[in-house]
């Protein structure tokens, strides 16, 4: 201890009269760790050392601290030194790895060491001098020193709970349950829905009342109500009331009636002829032939024609 107090001392003197020729060699000096605090026994602590040193200056490579025990907290267990020679300078990375073997009870601050080096040349030697770096250490046990580990209360063996197989087959049965009621929802409101709305579309109410219709007695009213029912149903799906000259315009609207252009043309030509003009008994169309175009519409409507 007294060999290395004298020592220091005379690095010490060494580094305050040679501080100018230092700082002219040096162009980069940093001194990390990789963090200074949350350790515990066991834990590695990485300090890295940057320099950048001007040619023709040279880092003394005996210098280096060696892996070994350092104290009652600490062992360096590795150092590495990395060289990357540029044109005018030299960059060096000291890498050096230290392990904690011990620690007071609670937070402790430890450090590690500082170290000497030295800068050589032909001609003399520069020392560089890195100091003492602190971390906070923790302990894994108790904060009272008077408790050994061997009275520490510890927590007895408990078994783990085990685990219900029907809770399992329960949650099972919801998901799927949820599954199949979003699979019936989902074929309702794309399939069923949309089907379920052609079939109780105008044309397949309007067939529905010509059946009872054809019931009645063959009377001029019960050929009107015939006429005014199949009519009801065109309106309902022109939007708006449709005449003989408005059939162009419908057929622009909805191009899937064009097929029965001729027949829907002779309907409508028939019932203003019957409306406005006064005719007989035996220009009357059968009743079949009117329930056979309204159904013909009504399958349109369903898209099936």
């Amino acid at each position: 201890m007294k060999n290395r107090g004298i020592v220091s001392v005379i690095f010490f003197a060494m580094a305050l009269f040679s501080l100018p020729a230092v700082e002219a060699a040096i162009r980069l000096k940093q001194d990390a760790l990789s963090r200074d605090f949350g350790y515990v026994i066991g834990d590695l602590v990485t300090r890295t050392i940057m320099l950048e040193i001007e040619h023709p200056h040279t880092l003394q490579r005996s210098d280096i601290p060696k892996p070994g025990r350092i104290n009652r907290w600490l062992e360096l267990v590795k150092n590495d030194l990395q060289v990357d020679r540029k044109r005018n300078f030299s960059r060096y990375r000291l890498e050096l790895q230290y392990q904690i073997f011990n620690s007071e009870p609670g937070r402790a601050e430890v450090f590690l060491p500082g170290f000497d080096l030295s800068l050589t040349t032909s001609e003399r030697m520069l020392p560089l001098v890195f100091h003492d770096l602190p971390i906070k250490v923790l302990s894994i046990t108790s904060d009272d020193p008077s408790r050994s580990l061997e009275f520490l209360d510890l927590q007895p063996p408990v078994s783990p709970q085990p685990v219900s197989e029907l809770s399992g087959w329960v949650e099972l049965g919801l998901a799927v349950t949820g599954l199949v009621l979003s699979l019936m929802l989902i074929t309702y409101v794309y399939a069923v829905l949309p089907w379920s709305v052609k079939r109780a579309g105008p044309f397949a109410r309007a067939v529905k009342k010509l059946r009872r219709l054809r019931q009645t007695t063959g009377t001029r009213e019960n050929y009107r109500d015939v006429l005014k029912t199949i009519h009801e149903a065109f309106n309902q799906s022109y939007g708006k009331v449709l005449l003989f000259e408005d059939l162009e315009e419908f057929f622009r609207q909805q191009p899937s009636f064009r097929k029965m252009r001729r027949e829907l043309t002779e309907l409508f030509a028939h019932s203003r002829a019957f409306f406005f003009a006064g005719s007989e008994k035996r220009s009357r169309w059968p009743l079949t032939r009117l329930i056979k175009i309204c159904r013909q519409c009504r399958d349109i409507e369903r898209g099936l024609s």
